[in-house]
């Protein structure tokens, strides 16, 4: 479905309500949703070709959270997806969307917001190698018993990455197509399918990072065979789940919740990763998006995401301002002409806005200044090329507390003049965000102007949320061979071992330390997809080549967050592998502890690398620990490992039984265990399979590898 027709279909149900401007002022719809809708007013040629086509529309939502589903149906909403703690995506007709948001118990509703796409070395250098083999473990960890998931945007499935160790398997249990709406779960039908975007190779890439697991033969030119693929992924014996999704944020909750549906319909834990942020939002784990994630993670359930690429984009700017009459000046230097977007975030609500045309000579020509409320002002034909010059404000009181503004400088094509931001008010710190494809702040080369800094440039989705797990990025690699035969470098731009250039950084705008840890991202070879014509033998970025039944595949270099977030994501099954029932607060506490400093990092926390860089083998130490029974969360008196249990600080007298799925009873105990005591199955003389434990009233299933 074109999503720009369900926008146009909810300004033209607004229209037939006749309650536009009532409609436009509602505190419940975000200042980036009204901005769309008045986007919509500027083409109305295509706004009454459009009218007449029946759409609904899709919304985030926040509701009070006694709301029952009957509730939602009741006010005209057609389908929804509950994500927790009042949370909802909904779908629902523009004529019926006044009607809802006039109800007593919606609190918020967003349009979605677009989503951007944000091994061999990397395996040894954060010694995820040592876990696959089980070096100084009980056992290897591989992902097994673990479900790991992926929203993103070109997958192949059918590349042999997804396969089991043996090519035999496709290890792929669900693939849901949100393009053409298609939930697969044969796996007939999933390689039938084969992507979900032809154009696209990011979805491939990322999930082969975290779990790809091809062995066989492979080639790295057209005379070179290698007998085993060096370019495996981390947890490569995990199931797998993959959406392809239209990289709008409701689509994304979406898909983020399948996953852990699933999950939860074979008893498994998940862990899933987004390579995806957008640049506009608070910053603080406060947008909708954020909160409705913290709902739905848990025990078992992990988001991990990327902190984005934005380091060296020059979309934030920081303002000091002092209570003084005099503004804090920046300029703005729109990417094009079409509707370019910054937004203004503050403390309190003491603060105004002013947007100036400034001359060559550094004099103001023209200028508009907010008011708190939203309002447009036309740029007069003299400074302007282009009819219709518009600057929109669009705002709101985040929380009740923090005045943002969302400005949209509308089809502006200026005669030689500089946009320049000035803002005023009481004594606070102020942020200042864009996109990459928006434009960029500038000082212009004078000290009375702020120019723009990497701090705070993390992005929404993937590196804001307080129980996400936000990675960013260094280099393990910036030379290689490519499939051609010819070496590449990039030696100056990606130094070793530190971090890359691109890669955003902290702290959230509440303080918190952001990126949580820091991994692996820099020329990474992973899966790419065999539908992509990018990836060729002639590609630079090609580096090998698999041919199976007729058919080649191949393996290349791509960098950034998007491919530190899965070796994150990969590493983090691994440790959900050896203890299922760890939580956000669990996985945070134990990168605190365990993730690596050198002379790289530096002292951390910082906003840079986060707590350091992850340590795979450190990391999984610590949740078999029993040291670490009191420092994880729990409120039973056990944790389950993958080969066995360990009894918490609630143990004492215990009563434990272990039987087959139909009642026959294999093992039976009652002693009294110390706290930190450890059992392992095999222990108790138990065969591979599927057992019931019951311990003193608690009954759940457990598989013995």
């Amino acid at each position: 479905m074109n999503r720009i027709y369900i926008y146009v279909m909810l300004f033209c149900g607004i229209l037939f309500l006749n309650s536009m401007t009532c409609f436009a002022a509602n505190e419940k719809l975000s200042a980036s949703s009204r901005q769309t809708l008045d986007q919509l007013i500027r083409t109305d040629n295509r706004l009454e070709k459009l009218s007449r086509q029946d759409k609904d529309l899709r919304l985030l939502v926040q509701c009070d959270e006694r709301t029952t589903g009957n509730d939602l149906l009741e006010c005209g909403v057609l389908s929804y997806v509950s994500l927790g703690n009042g949370f909802y995506t909904i779908c629902i007709s523009p004529s019926e969307l006044s009607r809802f948001l006039d109800s007593d118990f919606v609190k918020r509703a967003e349009l979605p917001r677009k989503a951007s796409l944000s091994l061999d070395e990397a395996r040894t250098e954060t010694n995820v190698v040592l876990v696959q083999n089980g070096e100084s473990l009980s056992s290897p960890y591989t992902g097994k018993n673990v479900v790991l998931g992926f929203v993103d945007s070109g997958f192949d499935v059918t590349h042999p990455a997804f396969r089991s160790s043996d090519s035999e398997t496709l290890r792929i249990a669900r693939f849901w197509n949100q393009i053409d709406n298609k939930l697969l779960s044969d796996k007939e039908n999933i390689l039938a399918e084969g992507t979900d975007n032809e154009e696209q190779t990011h979805g491939t890439h990322v999930a082969g990072i975290a779990g790809g697991g091809y062995f066989g033969t492979i080639a790295t030119s057209e005379s070179t065979t290698l007998d085993k693929n060096p370019y495996y992924g981390v947890a490569y014996d995990a199931d797998l789940v993959m959406v392809g999704s239209t990289l709008e944020d409701t689509d994304i909750l979406n898909g983020i919740k399948y996953v852990f549906n699933y999950a939860d319909s074979i008893d498994k834990p998940a862990v899933v990763n987004i390579s995806l942020n957008t640049s506009y939002g608070p910053h603080d784990g406060t947008s909708l998006f954020d909160q409705a994630i913290d709902a739905m993670l848990g025990k078992g359930k992990i988001l991990v995401g990327s902190i984005g690429n934005d380091a060296k984009n020059k979309t934030h700017a920081s303002m000091e301002l002092n209570n003084a009459e005099a503004p804090v000046l920046t300029f703005f230097k729109p990417s094009g002409y079409a509707a370019n977007t910054f937004e203004v975030w503050g403390e309190s609500d003491g603060f105004t806005v002013t947007v100036s045309l400034t001359d060559s000579q550094g004099e103001t020509v023209w200028s508009c200044t907010s008011n708190g409320t939203d309002q447009s002002f036309s740029v007069p034909a003299d400074f302007n090329y282009s009819e219709g010059g518009e600057i929109a404000y669009y705002t709101e009181l985040w929380n009740n507390t923090r005045r943002m503004y969302r400005v949209a400088l509308n089809n502006l094509n200026l005669k030689g003049y500089d946009i320049q931001i000035g803002v005023t008010g009481e004594t606070q710190h102020i942020d200042l965000w864009t996109d990459k494809n928006s434009g960029q702040f500038t000082d212009n080369g004078k000290s009375t102007h702020v120019n723009f800094d990497a701090d705070r440039t993390l992005g929404e989705l993937g590196g804001t949320g307080k129980r996400t797990i936000s990675v960013g990025n260094y280099t393990t690699r910036n030379v290689w061979t490519n499939f051609s035969g010819k070496k590449q470098s990039m030696l100056i731009d990606y130094p070793l071992n530190k971090i890359n250039y691109t890669s955003s950084r902290g702290p959230a705008s509440d303080g918190r330390v952001k990126p949580d840890v820091t991994a692996p991202g820099g020329m990474i070879f992973s899966a790419v997809s065999s539908y992509s014509d990018y990836y060729k033998e002639s590609s630079a970025n090609t580096v090998a080549r698999a041919t199976i039944n007729g058919k080649s595949y191949y393996w290349g270099q791509m960098t950034g967050t998007s491919q530190a977030s899965p070796f994150v994501a990969g590493v983090i099954a691994t440790w959900l592998e050896a203890n299922p029932e760890l939580s956000p607060e669990d996985i945070q506490l134990i990168l605190k502890k365990t993730a690596r400093q050198d002379s790289h990092t530096g002292a951390c926390p910082n906003s840079i690398y986060g707590y350091g860089k992850i340590d795979a083998l450190a990391g999984i130490k610590e949740v078999l620990s029993p040291s670490a029974i009191d420092n994880l969360s729990t409120d039973k008196l056990y944790k389950l490992y993958r080969d066995g249990i360990l009894f918490t600080s609630q143990a004492g007298k215990i009563n434990l039984i272990l039987s087959t799925p139909d009642g026959i009873i294999r093992y039976s105990d009652k002693t009294d265990v110390e706290p930190g005591t450890r059992i392992e199955w095999r222990e108790l003389g138990l065969n591979t399979g599927l057992y019931i434990l019951h311990i003193n009233g608690f009954s759940e299933k457990i598989f013995v590898p």
